[in-house]
């Protein structure tokens, strides 16, 4: 890059004094520790909702068996009935008939068994889903309020810092037309690569014999070195940042 006019450096630095001061308010904006807690109280408000739904969908499977059960055992108990009073109607001497009539009574009777006790089982399971939901609701509630409380003050926090920041994107924004249009350019360049901040200076430590960049702390090359001390200013051949040399 062709060496910039000596009376380019301070608009630049004045820049990026700008851009750094700008960049750490939204830094702390976006490291709130406020908004991460919001973040995770919304997820955890998401879970309560979806153990409220699941809590719902088993609450509807247990009510449609007990109707079932309660058609069951009513077609079951009117059967015994009338199995009962065939089973009286036929002579005790017919054995046959008897026998068919014992076994329908048994069947019946051991199927209703079982069925009471799947009564049992869904009712325990009844229970259990009662005490998911509620307890889902009451979690629900409670991420919910704690979710209003962390938003009030992050909005508070952002009300403070907006102001400052909009100051700071006004300024940078007036400040470009009197930074050297190819310096600005590779500012640029150098913030989006990560190469932050863009401009760093470069000293030396041993009377002049060497000058060491101090945005990544190594020596840079001789002909780096030549520039810097006709011009004020070169690039950095490790980390490709612009140095200046005061």
């Amino acid at each position: 890059m062709p060496t910039p006019p000596k009376n380019a450096l301070a608009p630049l630095l004045e820049y990026q004094q700008t851009d750094i001061a700008l960049k750490k308010l939204l830094a702390e904006l976006n490291k709130n520790p406020e908004v991460k807690k919001l973040d995770k109280t919304k997820e955890e408000f998401s879970a309560a909702k979806q153990a409220v739904s699941d809590s719902e969908t088993e609450a509807a499977v247990i009510v449609a068996f007990f109707k079932q059960a309660e058609v069951y055992y009513a077609e079951s108990t009117k059967k015994i009935e009338e199995l009962q009073a065939a089973l009286a109607a036929i002579p005790e001497d017919e054995l046959a008939g008897r026998k068919e009539l014992v076994s329908q009574l048994e069947s019946t009777r051991d199927r209703l068994s079982n069925l009471e006790r799947k009564v049992i089982d869904r009712r325990k399971s009844g229970e259990a889903v009662v005490r998911s939901y509620r307890d889902a609701q009451d979690r629900g509630k409670k991420l919910k309020e704690n979710y209003a409380q962390l938003k009030e003050r992050i909005d508070a926090f952002k009300k403070d810092k907006e102001p400052k920041i909009e100051a700071l994107q006004k300024k940078l924004a007036s400040m470009r037309t009197s930074v050297d249009p190819a310096l600005l350019e590779r500012y640029r360049t150098l913030a989006a690569d990560g190469k932050y901040p863009p401009v760093a200076e470069s000293k030396s430590m041993d009377a002049g014999k060497t000058f060491t960049c101090l945005g990544c702390g190594l020596s840079i090359s001789q002909a780096s070195k030549s520039e810097l001390l006709q011009g004020g200013f070169s690039n950095c051949d490790n980390c490709r940042r612009m140095i200046y040399k005061i």
